[in-house]
C-alpha cells in the first residue's frame, strides 16, 4: 500500500525544449539560428495559415513555431513555461494572434509575424476557444467562442474580439449574433459569417443524436440565417475558400471525420468528400487567405490539401527544429484539475483526484499538498475509512480496476511535534547529553591505556612518609622530659638542705 509523500504541487512530464532563437534577425535576412541539433517534430497541433498560403504556425512543446506551409525547419516564435496553443493570421498577414496563459488565465495576445512586439488584447476570466481571425464590419476581429454570459441554456455563442485599439487597451468580446454557436469564421469583406451549431463532442464518432453539429450562415447585413448541412453525424469547422464556397469536416460516408467542400447556395449536402483517412480524424483546420491552400492534423501530423486542384491528394508535412535535449517538465496547479474530493471523518484532511492521482492536504491555511500516488495508471472513487486513517481508491494500476489503500504513515499531531524546534535548555542537554555518549567510543582505547601503564596507581610509595607519620607520637615519648622535673626535684631539695647544713653549721660554729 502506497504511503503518503509530500509534494507541493502536480509535476507532469511534458515536452518544452529552451531554446534561444531571434524571430527579428530572421525577418531581417538573418535565418534561423540553429542552437542545437535539429530534432523531428512529433506532435503538431492548432495549424493557421498565412493570408498567401507560404508560412504554417502551429502548436509544439507548448509554444507557437512557424515553418514553410510545404514542411521544413521550424523557427520558435515563443518562449515562455506557458501554454500557447491555437491562433490565427490578421488579414495583411502583418500579426498573429494567439491563446496563451502566461499570466494565468487563458487570454488574446497577439505578436508580429516575426514573434517581435508582444501585446495582450484581452484580459477575461472566464474559458474560450479562438475560432478564427478576420474581418467583421470593416474592422479586423479575433472571433472567439465561448459562455462567458452565464446563459441559462449551457452552450457557447460566437463573440467577436476588435484587434484595432490602441496599444495598452485591452479588448472586450461582443456578441456576432444572438444565436448560439461555435467556430466562426467570416468571408474576406465580413458580410458573411460561417459557424457551427450543437455540442456533440468530436470524439463521439458515429453519433447521430439531437445534437449533433451542422453548419450555418448568417447574413451580417440582412442579419438572417441560413443552414447549410443537415447530416445526422457531425459537421463543422466550417473555412470560408471564396466568396460562395467553404470547407468543412464531417463524417459522413466513412464514420470517420474527412474534409468536404461544398458551395453556398446549392441543394444542402451536396458537397464532395476530399480525403479519405479512414481510421484517424481530422481535429485541426486552417485554410489560406486566397483559399487555395488548406492544412489540417491528423493524430500526430500536420497534412496539406491543394483547393487550387482539382483531385489533389493530402501531403504528409515534416518538419524540424532545434532540441537542446533537456528533461522537460510542466508544473501544474493541482487545484485546477480536481475531478473529486472526499473530507476526512474530523472534517480536518481533504482528498482530493487530480490528473488521475491521488492527493490530499489539511483544510487549514497554508498547508501542503502531499501525494498519495504518482505513475500512468488512473485513480478515481476516492473513500476514508471510519477512523481517518486509511484512504481507499479504484486504480487501474495492475491493469484491471482494483481497490486501494493507502494508510496514512504519521498524522497532524505527530509530524506537528516533530517540526516543533526544541526549547533552548532541551536544545543544550540534548547538546550536552550527545558527547557524553560519544565520548566513551572515544575514550575507549584511553581505558586501556592505564591497565598496561598505570603503576602510577602504586605511587603510594609518596604516601609512605604519611604512614610513617606516627612521628606525631613522638611526643609521647617526650613525655618524660615533662617528667625530668620530677626528676630534678630531689636535686633541689638536696641543694636546698645543703643550704640549711651550711647555714646550720655557720650557727653551730660559734656554739663551739
Amino acid at each position: 500500500m502506497p504511503n503518503i509523500a509530500p509534494s507541493n504541487a502536480f509535476v507532469r512530464s511534458h515536452t518544452a525544449a529552451v531554446l534561444s532563437v531571434v524571430g527579428a534577425l530572421a525577418a531581417h535576412g538573418f535565418g534561423a539560428l540553429s542552437v542545437a541539433s535539429a530534432a523531428s517534430v512529433d506532435l503538431p497541433r492548432h495549424p493557421s495559415l498565412s493570408p498567401d498560403g507560404t508560412v504554417v504556425v502551429f502548436s509544439w512543446r507548448g509554444d507557437l513555431w512557424r515553418a514553410p506551409a510545404g514542411g521544413g525547419e521550424a523557427i520558435r516564435l515563443t518562449s515562455n513555461p506557458a501554454s500557447e496553443t491555437r491562433s490565427g493570421f490578421t488579414a495583411d498577414g502583418a500579426r498573429i494572434v494567439f491563446e496563451s496563459d502566461r499570466e494565468g488565465s487563458r487570454n488574446l495576445w497577439s505578436m508580429r509575424a516575426d514573434g517581435s512586439d508582444l501585446r495582450r488584447v484581452t484580459e477575461l476570466d472566464a474559458s474560450f476557444a479562438l475560432s478564427s481571425v478576420g474581418v467583421f464590419a470593416g474592422r479586423p476581429v479575433a472571433f472567439i467562442e465561448s459562455t462567458l454570459e452565464g446563459d441559462l441554456y449551457r452552450s457557447s455563442r460566437p463573440f467577436m474580439v476588435p484587434l484595432d485599439l490602441a496599444d495598452g487597451k485591452s479588448a472586450s468580446p461582443v456578441r456576432v449574433h444572438d444565436a448560439f454557436g461555435g467556430a466562426a469564421n467570416a468571408s474576406a469583406s465580413g458580410a458573411a459569417v460561417l459557424f457551427e451549431r450543437g455540442g456533440s463532442g468530436w470524439s463521439r464518432r458515429g453519433y447521430t443524436g439531437p445534437d449533433n453539429r451542422d453548419v450555418w450562415l448568417f447574413d451580417s447585413e440582412a442579419k438572417t440565417f441560413t443552414q447549410l448541412t443537415r447530416h445526422a453525424g457531425n459537421d463543422g469547422m466550417p473555412r470560408f475558400i471564396g466568396a460562395d464556397e467553404f470547407v468543412y469536416v464531417s463524417d459522413r460516408g466513412t464514420g470517420t471525420q474527412n474534409l468536404h467542400r461544398a458551395k453556398i447556395g446549392t441543394a444542402v449536402d451536396s458537397g464532395l468528400r476530399l480525403t479519405d483517412f479512414r481510421d484517424t480524424d481530422i481535429h485541426g483546420l486552417a485554410v489560406s487567405g486566397d483559399g487555395r491552400v488548406a492544412v489540417f492534423a491528423v493524430f500526430g501530423d500536420l497534412w496539406s490539401l491543394d483547393l487550387s486542384r482539382e483531385g489533389a491528394e493530402p501531403v504528409r508535412l515534416a518538419f524540424t527544429a532545434s532540441d537542446d535535449g533537456l528533461i522537460e517538465r510542466e508544473f501544474k496547479q493541482v487545484g485546477r484539475e480536481v475531478s473529486e474530493a472526499a473530507l476526512s471523518p474530523d472534517g480536518k484532511t481533504m482528498a482530493v483526484v487530480a490528473f488521475g492521482d491521488v492527493f490530499v492536504r489539511a483544510v487549514e491555511d497554508k498547508s501542503p499538498t502531499r501525494r498519495v500516488t504518482s505513475g500512468e495508471a488512473r485513480e478515481r472513487e476516492i473513500a476514508w475509512s471510519a477512523d481517518g486513517l486509511t484512504l481507499y481508491f479504484v486504480s487501474d494500476e495492475d491493469g484491471s480496476e482494483s481497490i486501494y489503500a493507502a494508510t496514512v504513515a504519521e498524522t497532524r499531531a505527530e509530524a506537528r511535534e516533530r517540526g516543533k524546534p526544541k526549547p533552548p535548555a532541551a536544545a543544550e542537554e540534548a547538546k550536552a547529553e550527545e558527547p557524553k555518549v560519544e565520548e566513551p567510543k572515544a575514550e575507549e582505547p584511553k581505558a586501556e591505556e592505564p591497565k598496561v601503564e598505570e603503576p602510577k596507581v602504586e605511587e603510594p610509595k609518596v604516601e609512605e612518609p604519611k604512614v610513617e607519620e606516627p612521628k606525631v607520637e613522638e611526643p609521647k615519648a617526650e613525655e618524660p622530659k615533662a617528667e625530668e622535673p620530677k626528676a630534678e626535684e630531689p636535686a633541689e631539695k638536696q641543694g636546698r638542705q645543703e643550704v640549711r647544713r651550711e647555714e646550720e653549721g655557720r650557727e653551730e660554729g660559734p656554739r663551739a
